[in-house]
């Protein structure tokens, strides 16, 4: 429950801090009750910590410590009730909160369109983001986009566009005092338990499928460790692209490091005047390569391991000004001028390169 919250705390997803607020009720209830089936009053019993076994006749007292821990502990986290409240409210400038079903489970129509019913939320998915402040313009994705084809207008770039700000979320600090005292309540008494009785730390095995997710194996090190001896060798781990992108129509809260700020890619390269290239790797069959963002004017295409002679012969010719202005045309030295020149071929604008010429 703890580990839960905490995610929470700095989630953007309105759906689960309303899932854990709701969740808190009921963990608290259960507990109650677990405790009045040991003890009638449990605030007479652990009012009084000098001898807990004194107070109880049926408790032993390392059962009276771990039963006033477990008290202690939930009356803790009780105090986080109107907080999430709190927190919830504000999700909702974020995303859309749905109305939850009934408890009785009867059927209630919408209010303004009585013919369409309800739509209710599902806890475990994420609540939809507000369009007007996060969504971004809708472009191809790569699934529905074939390969860019030599000849086809390409899609025009936006005028000044500025990309939706992410949200900035930080856990109140009173929160996180409550579940700290909390979770301390609870890790000083795990060692009343007998030795054979195991815990599991969620936030810890957290961290561990993180680290599993996007960083080396532990054993890779050991496996190429002859190899890591030379000089100038490293190892690390390539993830595909997606892995440090944020998915379109998302909320990320901005405070929160992303995969590339908790694992970075290492520079392959020494800087020179402070200037640090980056450039992508991608994968060309067997092998990795680096592609040059910003410089590529698309002029060529890859068609495969395929014999001139082979190549269908109804391909569109291209028109002799194009050809010849391909055959004639240099590419600039300067890199701002490289990246200028492809802005012109993609977008179509700003080119006038002999007689309004547009390629």
């Amino acid at each position: 429950m703890i580990a839960r919250i905490e995610q929470a705390l700095t989630n953007p997803d309105a759906n689960r801090m309303r899932a854990v607020g709701g969740q808190l009720t009921v963990q608290v209830k259960t507990v109650e009750n677990f405790l009045h089936r040991q003890h009638k009053n449990s605030h007479t019993l652990c009012s009084n910590q000098v001898d807990l076994a004194r107070n109880s006749d049926q408790l032993t007292e390392s059962q009276a410590q771990i039963y006033c821990s477990l008290y202690a502990s939930s009356q803790e986290l009780l105090k986080l009730t109107p907080e999430l409240d709190r927190l919830l409210s504000r999700r909702g400038e974020l995303a859309l909160v749905k109305q939850l079903p009934l408890v009785t489970g009867e059927h209630q129509s919408d209010p303004v369109l009585s013919i369409a019913p309800m739509q209710y939320p599902h806890l475990r998915k994420l609540a939809t983001p507000l369009p007007l402040s996060t969504w971004e313009p809708k472009s191809p994705t790569v699934a529905s986009a074939p390969l860019p084809v030599i000849g086809r207008t390409a899609k025009t770039a936006i005028a000044n566009y500025v990309p939706p700000a992410q949200p900035a979320i930080a856990a109140p600090e009173s929160s996180l005092n409550t579940l700290a005292t909390a979770k301390q309540i609870l890790t000083a008494t795990q060692i009343s338990f007998p030795p054979e009785i195991r815990f599991t730390d969620l936030g810890e095995n957290a961290n561990v499928l993180d680290r599993f997710a996007y960083d080396l194996y532990p054993q890779e090190s050991q496996t190429y460790a002859k190899f890591l001896e030379l000089p100038r060798t490293g190892i690390f781990r390539i993830l595909q692209s997606s892995a440090y992108q944020r998915p379109l129509n998302t909320l990320r809260n901005r405070l929160q490091p992303s995969v590339n700020e908790r694992y970075p890619f290492p520079s392959l390269g020494d800087a020179q005047n402070r200037f640090n290239p980056s450039l992508a790797l991608q994968v060309q069959g067997e092998r990795f390569q680096l592609r040059h963002p910003g410089v590529d004017y698309s002029f060529m295409v890859d068609v495969g391991d395929v014999p001139l002679e082979k190549l269908d012969g109804k391909l569109q010719a291209i028109d002799s000004p194009i050809k010849e202005f391909l055959l004639n045309y240099r590419p600039p030295q300067n890199l701002d001028a490289l990246q200028l020149d492809r802005r012109r071929f993609l977008t179509g604008k700003d080119q006038n390169w002999q007689q309004n010429q547009t390629i």
